[in-house]
């Protein structure tokens, strides 16, 4: 529950306040829509869980696996690439379905054998 609220506040916090903050620190007049920014703290919360999952393999001698995980998610990357339109939202969308298959692929992987 505890981790959920943190990812709760990251989401919020990151749609709220990027824009605030890209305008301050960069001068920037134009900042991706809430849907782009909230895609990308989607991405950023399930990377950081993925990166975790990754860490534990290659602890546990399965670096073969995790090796095999990565490169499907750079699969799936360029899938989304291929198919997409080119919009800062189907990036991210891209970037999402990527951790998300190194996150998920990592578990069967971990849990296999």
């Amino acid at each position: 529950a505890g981790l959920a609220l943190v990812a709760a506040c990251w989401l919020i916090g990151a749609t709220a306040l990027t824009p605030l903050a890209v305008h301050l620190t960069f001068g920037a007049l134009t900042v991706p829509g809430t849907e782009v920014l909230a895609v990308l703290a989607a991405a950023a919360v399930i990377g950081a869980c993925a990166q975790l999952a990754q860490t534990t393999l290659v602890a546990h001698r399965r670096q073969v696996g995790a090796a095999a995980v990565c490169a499907a998610a750079v699969v799936v990357l360029l899938f989304v690439a291929y198919l997409a339109p080119a919009t800062s939202l189907a990036a991210a969308l891209g970037l999402l379905c990527a951790v998300s298959v190194v996150l998920g692929g990592s578990a069967i992987v971990f849990w296999s054998n």
